[in-house]
């Protein structure tokens, strides 16, 4: 179902409702600049030029949409995950912070702009402009389930973080999150979802009721989280060691293998392509960045 223009802001009630990318010019580079443990397979990098902010997951069509800063102003591109050609391009907000696309299309960014942040609502296909949804508190992290139907939003700073989600009719949940709380992984059927902490602690949450269903301790902090689209691996986008060395760690939810995987100096963002078989890093250096790719076959 794709989302309809928005016309009402959220409104939020006690419990079930409380609480152009000019990525320059598009290169096709070797091999990832940190030489990847064994087992992990280093693909290449799909574009580089501008930092590199956000990456979402594929579309059914193979591209990608990458959240870009170029001086104080920023950008979003569609782009084609294997040839690494720019689709479509536009400027958006300067406070924008993250992005997330669906398998089918829908597009959603967030801003971090104290209390007149928003969530932007997009054709991920086109592009198109869709509605905006006033948020009240820097958005920090943003998710939307695979069916294109439910946005997951974490926002908030200083002491006190929020998850709240809504869909095309403004119905959702809203619940206090730890002020530490960093990352979103919602799971392919859409029953529970993954909160990442900054000290690497990840919990499973169900909804209505709320309760804890699984908790996992990765063993550094972390920043960001995604998860496989048959929901059977969770990974874990590490915050850089003192040596400036980052990591993604592999948590194995429902058989297979965990692993460990290097990725590049400045790595801020994952996600996992729409078939599990890529991971793709958005790398944001102080003028420079791209858009990594990782194999997670290993």
């Amino acid at each position: 179902m794709a989302f309809r223009r928005v016309r009402q802001p959220l409104v939020r009630r006690a419990l079930w409702s409380v609480g152009p990318l000019a990525i320059g010019v598009v290169t096709v580079l070797g091999a990832l600049a940190s030489a990847p443990p064994a087992g992990a397979v280093a693909a290449g990098t799909v574009a580089s030029g501008a930092p590199v902010i956000s990456v979402t997951s594929t579309q059914s069509d193979g591209s990608i949409w990458v959240l870009s800063k170029h001086g104080t102003a920023k950008k979003i591109s569609k782009v084609d995950a294997t040839s690494g050609t720019v689709l479509h391009s536009e400027s958006v907000s300067p406070q924008a912070s993250a992005i997330a696309q669906s398998p089918n299309g829908n597009l959603v960014l967030g801003t971090a702009h104290g209390t007149a942040s928003a969530v932007v609502l997009y054709n991920g296909t086109t592009g198109g402009y869709l509605g905006t949804v006033p948020v009240t508190a820097p958005v920090s992290s943003i998710a939307i389930s695979p069916n294109g139907q439910i946005v997951y939003v974490l926002d908030g700073s200083g002491t006190a973080r929020t998850l709240f989600t809504f869909n095309a009719t403004h119905t959702g949940f809203s619940y206090n999150e730890p002020a530490d709380t960093v990352g979103l992984a919602p799971t392919p059927d859409g029953s529970a979802i993954w909160t990442l902490r900054f000290g690497g602690g990840l919990s499973e949450m169900g909804f209505f009721p709320k309760r804890s269903i699984t908790q996992i301790q990765a063993t550094f902090p972390a920043q960001s989280s995604a998860i496989s689209p048959d929901g059977q691996f969770l990974y874990v986008l590490g915050v850089a060691n003192s040596s400036g060395l980052q990591q993604v760690k592999r948590f194995a939810l429902g058989g297979g293998s965990s692993a460990t995987y290097a990725v590049p100096a400045h790595s801020v963002d994952i996600a996992v392509s729409a078939d599990g078989s890529t991971l793709y890093d958005a790398v944001a250096g102080k003028k420079t960045g791209k858009v990594a790719e990782i194999s997670s076959n290993a």
